[in-house]
């Protein structure tokens, strides 16, 4: 049987993951008993296990987790490619789609046993030893951990079926960004992608020296993520490995290519691209996301996670590697570390909506209909537009928000649901589709006539009255509808409701909605933007730009806050 180097990795209680260790570095922790009873130890491509238990194994179990295998799991297939595909997926109603969208396993598959994959090395011992020896043994078990630690320091290519080392430097210097993309990223930072790219195709038609060619990355990127031609963009991108430019460029390039083929399910889904990515950058978080996406494709599932768990150390806060580690443990029969994944992913995005859409189907994958229903109520609570104003880096994962599948998952999950909820949330998300003159809208404002009318109901129509700078009274209407408090809400019927106050020059109720609605979500984007803009009203530039401030620290790539604070 042949020995498999494994790699640990420690998860804390709080969620944060720290790894991978050195021999000398995790024998020094386990030895000063720096980790708690309730943090978690695995190697990276095995199963979370308690620090404590982890001490109370006995010998065999415990070399049987240190010996799992990188073997990969080929038989669990994942299909289904967007959020109505998975429902549709577990009738088997569909094949696996080529688009790009977040793919969540269907739950038939994702729960057989694996058991039947098991690799010689993952099999369990035939001997055991009496708890009695355990007292000799623990010292030699301490020196297990260490002879199982990671072998990726002294690796120096990235092969297909082993992960790079995530902590080495970069081996390539940034080349100095011209003005010229200066403007231009600048743009595509504060979502003007349009103007940036028509920047960039005059640029591209005046005449340049050879090696003045670092702007075909961002003109690449633009003519695929703008769906202008990605048969141009590649062969940009051609041209740049060909020239004799800087290795981050050409990284950059790697990495693009691997986009196209990963969006066209051509070939091995551009793992060798991001593969040549990592060998000139190593730390590039997109590239070991998307050798991630890429190996999930092939149903890979353990190198998937592995390359998620090595992409979450660069981007913890990344949202959709979250939701990506949700479907490659769910692919692997891990439902609690899954449903741990898609509500990491939830909480690290919790105004956008689409982490609930694929947290509420994985619910109802796992017979959890009730769950999965508050899901997706939580979900309408929250600031819709804030996926148009906070779009991933480029790079990461780059599809348009589609309506169209928010609705059919939404209309699943909600099926055994109340019928007046379930009414609401779609009139909702086709109202957000459809703009503010919509029918939809219409058919809300009406709903939200009456006392007893659903509260849900009630906020959207003020949210609409502003949308369609209605004038007072109808605002006014719109606020007489609202009960005085409305916490049962949340935060952002607070927002809207201070929004609409300072709209009718009512100054002291609109900074108490405001201050309260920070209060309930302190992080909360669309709220501290509300309270900056207020502070600019009373005239007050100085506290305006601290409360950006404080909103760019939760929200880096805010566009609104970003452009608010150009303009101090």
């Amino acid at each position: 049987m042949r020995n498999t180097v494994t790699n640990w990795m420690v998860r804390t209680r709080s969620g944060e993951i720290l790894g991978p260790f050195s021999q000398k570095q995790l024998v020094e922790e386990l030895s000063r008993n720096t980790f708690s009873t309730q943090d978690e130890i695995a190697p990276s491509l095995g199963d979370w296990i308690s620090a404590h238990t982890l001490h109370e194994r006995e010998a065999d179990e415990f070399t049987q987790t240190m010996t799992k295998s990188r073997a990969v799991t080929d038989s669990v297939s994942v299909t289904g490619s967007t959020a109505s595909d998975y429902m549709a997926a577990r009738t088997g109603s569909i094949t696996a789609s080529d688009n790009l969208a977040v793919k969540v396993p269907p739950m038939p598959e994702a729960v057989k046993k694996l058991s039947e994959f098991e690799t010689e090395s993952e099999a369990p011992s035939k001997f055991s030893l009496p708890v009695s020896k355990m007292a000799i043994l623990r010292p030699v078990m301490f020196l297990l951990i260490g002879g199982g630690v990671t072998y990726f320091v002294l690796s120096k290519r990235y092969q297909p079926t082993t992960a790079p080392e995530p902590v080495a430097a970069p081996t390539f210097n940034q080349p100095v960004e011209s003005p010229f993309l200066k403007e231009v990223n600048y743009l595509i930072k504060i979502g003007k992608r349009t103007q940036a790219l028509e920047k960039l195709t005059e640029f591209h038609q005046k005449p340049h020296a050879e090696n003045d060619i670092a702007y075909l990355i961002p003109y690449s990127a633009l003519l695929i993520t703008e769906n202008e031609s990605t048969a141009r963009a590649r062969k940009l991108l051609q041209q740049v490995l060909a020239s004799p430019v800087d290795d981050s460029l050409k990284a950059q390039a790697h990495l693009w290519l691997g986009y196209i083929m990963l969006a066209h399910a051509e070939g091995d889904a551009g793992a060798s691209h991001f593969q040549e990515t990592l060998e000139i950058d190593p730390k590039n978080a997109a590239a070991r996301f998307n050798l991630g996406r890429a190996y999930l494709r092939q149903n890979k599932n353990r190198q998937a996670l592995e390359y998620f768990q090595f992409a979450e150390l660069e981007a913890p806060d990344m949202w959709l590697i979250h939701i990506y580690k949700g479907r490659a443990r769910a692919a692997l029969s891990n439902m609690q570390e899954a449903r741990f994944a898609f509500m990491t992913a939830v909480q690290t995005a919790e105004d956008r909506w689409l982490p609930y859409v694929y947290f509420s189907l994985f619910l109802m994958g796992i017979r959890e209909p009730l769950a999965a229903q508050n899901t997706l109520h939580k979900m309408l609570s929250r600031d819709p537009e804030y996926e148009l104003n906070a779009p991933p880096p480029l790079g990461f994962y780059q599809e348009r928000i589609d309506y169209n599948e928010y609705e059919s998952a939404f209309m699943q999950v909600m099926k055994g649901g109340s019928p007046l909820a379930r009414e609401i949330g779609r009139l909702y998300i086709n109202y957000l589709k459809n703009g503010p003159k919509s029918v939809e809208g219409k058919r809300l404002l009406r709903m939200a006539e009456g006392e007893n009318t659903d509260l849900t109901a009630k906020v959207i129509a003020l949210k609409i009255q502003l949308d369609n700078a209605a004038p007072a009274l109808q605002l006014n209407q719109a606020l007489s509808q609202l009960p005085t408090n409305l916490s049962e809400f949340g935060y952002y019927a607070y927002v809207l409701r201070g929004q609409a106050r300072l709209r009718l020059g009512q100054i002291k109720e609109a900074q108490a909605d405001l201050k309260r609605a920070i209060l309930l979500e302190p992080k909360s984007a669309v709220g501290r933007l509300a309270y900056a803009n207020f502070l600019k009203r009373m005239n007050q530039p100085a506290q305006a730009q601290i409360e950006i401030n404080n909103l760019l620290t939760f929200h880096p790539n805010y566009i609104p806050a970003l452009v608010s604070s150009e303009e101090f």
